[in-house]
C-alpha cells in the first residue's frame, strides 16, 4: 500500500513481516532471521523509488548569504572523518540473544567418582572428588543423600556436565554437575533420582556424543553461565520409555551406546 495523509507522496510502506520461531539449536535460522529484520529497517528508511509518471523537482536556488558562505569555504581542507562508534559492549541485543542454546553447547563427559564424603554443612548434599580425565580431580557436590549411600557411589562411573563455572554451595566450591535421571510422578512431583550410566568400559574423561548431531566446540564456562545456556538445554532432556537419555529426541551415547538411567522410564534428565 502507498502512505497517504501527511507522508511524502510515493513512499511505500508495508507491515513487518511476522518472524518465525528457531528450533533450538537452528543457528541458520537465528541467521536468516536477523538478516530479515535488517533488510525490513532498510526498507523503512529508505523508501520506495518515486511513483511512475511523478515529476522531479528542481532544486531552489540558494540564498546570496548561503552562497557566499558556501564560496568562501569552497577551498577549505574537507574535515576529517569521523571514527565509527565502539560498539556497545553492555547491549544485550547480540547475534547471541537470536540462537537457541543445542545440546552440543554442553560438554559431557565420563568421570570416576573417586571418593564421596557427607557435606558437613548440607544435609541434602554430597561432596565428591572426580576423575574426569583432567591433571587433577575436581571436587563436585550433588544432591544426591537422600537417595545413595555413600559406599554405593564410591568408585562408581557417571556423566559430568564439565563445561559449568564453578560455584559455592555452602562453602563447598562444587566444579561441575553429575547427570541424573529423575522419575516424574502423576501428581506432577519427582520421586527417586538415580545417576546415568555410561557403559562399564567407557574411558575416564571420554566425550558424549549426540545421535544424529554433529559436535561442535562447547561454549565456554563464563559463556554458558553468562548465557544460563544448560537451564534450557536441561528443559530438553528426557529419559524415554526405555530408559536412555535423549535431547529433542536425540539420544546420548558413549561409543556408540546409549546412556542409561537404570529403572526410571519416561522421565527427565538433569
Amino acid at each position: 500500500t502507498r502512505s497517504g495523509g501527511r507522508g511524502a507522496p510515493g513512499r511505500v510502506s508495508r507491515a513487518p513481516r511476522a518472524q518465525p520461531v528457531p528450533a533450538p539449536g537452528d543457528r541458520s535460522m537465528a541467521l536468516q532471521m536477523l538478516n530479515d529484520i535488517i533488510a525490513e529497517l532498510e526498507f523503512q528508511l529508505q523508501g520506495a523509488p518515486a511513483a511512475a509518471g511523478a515529476k522531479a523537482t528542481t532544486p531552489a536556488a540558494a540564498p546570496p548569504a548561503a552562497a557566499a558562505a558556501a564560496a568562501a569555504t569552497a577551498n577549505l581542507p574537507a574535515p576529517p572523518e569521523a571514527k565509527a562508534a565502539a560498539p556497545d559492549k553492555g547491549s544485550k541485543y547480540t547475534f547471541d540473544a537470536l540462537v537457541v542454546p543445542c545440546i552440543t553447547d554442553a560438554k559431557l563427559v565420563v568421570g570416576l567418582l573417586e571418593r564421596v564424603w557427607p557435606h558437613p554443612d548440607g544435609e541434602k548434599l554430597f561432596c565428591e572428588q572426580v576423575n574426569v580425565g583432567e591433571e587433577e580431580p575436581r571436587n563436585i557436590a550433588s544432591g544426591l543423600r537422600a537417595h545413595y549411600a555413600q559406599h554405593e557411589l564410591e568408585g562408581r562411573k557417571v556423566i559430568i556436565v564439565a563445561n559449568l563455572r564453578a560455584i559455592s554451595l555452602l562453602g563447598f566450591k562444587s566444579h561441575g554437575m553429575v547427570l541424573c535421571g529423575v522419575e516424574q510422578l502423576p501428581d506432577g512431583s519427582e520421586g527417586r533420582v538415580e545417576i546415568i550410566e555410561p557403559p562399564e568400559s567407557a574411558a575416564v574423561g571420554t566425550v558424549v556424543e549426540v545421535e544424529g548431531l554433529d559436535g561442535g566446540q562447547p561454549l565456554s564456562e563464563s559463556k554458558m553461565a553468562k548465557t544460563k545456556a544448560f537451564k534450557y538445554i536441561a528443559e530438553n532432556l528426557r529419559v524415554d520409555a526405555e530408559g536412555s537419555v535423549a535431547w529433542r529426541g536425540h539420544r546420548l551415547l558413549v561409543d556408540g551406546v546409549a546412556l542409561r538411567s537404570p529403572t526410571v522410564r519416561e522421565g527427565i534428565a538433569r
